[in-house]
């Protein structure tokens, strides 16, 4: 759906400095993507948490389910 508005010539420029695009309209569209927030589920793998998630080298699941884990 096209849409004309008027938008001033500063806020694009900063727009196409932002995204790296030299189609205003692509940096418009960029900067807006970014803007809004993502879906509420951000993660709709348990693959998209490799490389996101720290685990402690002491973490010990069978510890904790038999309860012999003390809080540090």
């Amino acid at each position: 759906m096209d849409k004309t508005i008027e938008l001033d010539d500063d806020l694009i420029k900063a727009a196409q400095e932002a995204t790296g695009e030299t189609d205003e309209r692509a940096a418009v569209e960029g900067v807006l993507r970014n803007a809004l927030p993502k879906s509420k589920a951000p993660y709709k793998s348990m693959f998209d948490l490799i490389g996101k998630i720290d685990i402690r080298e002491d973490y010990d699941y069978k510890a904790m389910r038999a309860g012999d884990v003390t809080s540090d």
